[in-house]
């Protein structure tokens, strides 16, 4: 079974949707599932003018009060809590994500599916729970080596503009097929725009080639 998702790092949803994703592909004990990561990025300008504060970011993006962006980033607190996550969303900054999707590409193209794992896995780590520049390349160097990747061939993507084009083709594909929120799931043939529970994911996996269709739930939106 193929399952594509497009993801940003940035986006808590995403993060908390790999881990339900992951919870459900275990429960089902099926073992040919194939899970393709697709680069997304939320706010292609992060960085050029400084790192904003979420809630700053929040109030600025969505027009709301800083009283609402609170309760937001409270909820997503609270859901990334249920998943076992040790997420501190209300510390995080905006980050630029480009060299970190291009970093995912090498891993799928020459790594293995544990390192590809690995990697996103600190990635999403280090932005939420440790609240670092994800956009940092000397920061990048050393989870792309501690995932398993080779020294040389970390510094060398980072070093040039090796994957850019990977990634914007994956971008041009989600505008081309009207996707503007993440993660988006493709399970066999349904599309699953936003998070849903670890047993709907279960019950999708194990009937998704009985039909196609939409569903929808919480996301991250440009």
């Amino acid at each position: 079974m193929n399952i594509t998702v497009w993801f940003d790092y940035t986006c808590p949803f995403c993060y908390i949707g790999k881990v339900r994703l992951e919870k459900a592909v275990r429960q089902s004990g099926k073992d040919d599932v194939q899970i393709e990561m697709k680069a997304f990025q939320l706010n292609p300008a992060a960085g050029k003018y400084g790192r904003r504060k979420i809630r700053e970011h929040f109030m600025g993006k969505y027009g709301i009060t800083g009283e609402e962006a609170d309760r937001r980033i409270r909820t997503i607190g609270e859901l990334a809590d249920a998943e076992g996550l040790e997420m501190h969303y209300a510390e995080a900054r905006t980050a630029n994500t480009l060299s970190a999707h291009r970093l995912t590409k090498l891993a799928a193209e020459q790594g293995t599916f544990q390192i590809a794992r690995n990697l996103a896995d600190q990635l999403f780590k280090a932005y939420f729970c440790e609240n670092a520049d994800i956009g940092d390349k000397a920061l990048l160097q050393l989870i792309g080596e501690k995932a398993g990747l080779p020294t040389d061939t970390v510094r060398n993507v980072l070093e040039t503009d090796t994957y850019w084009d990977a990634v914007m083709l994956d971008q041009m594909q989600a505008s081309q097929k009207g996707i503007r929120k993440v993660p988006h799931f493709e399970i066999g043939d349904l599309e699953v725009s936003g998070i849903i529970s670890t047993e709907r994911l279960y019950d999708l996996l194990c009937t998704s080639t009985e039909g196609s269709g939409s569903i929808s739930g919480e996301a991250c939106s440009l």
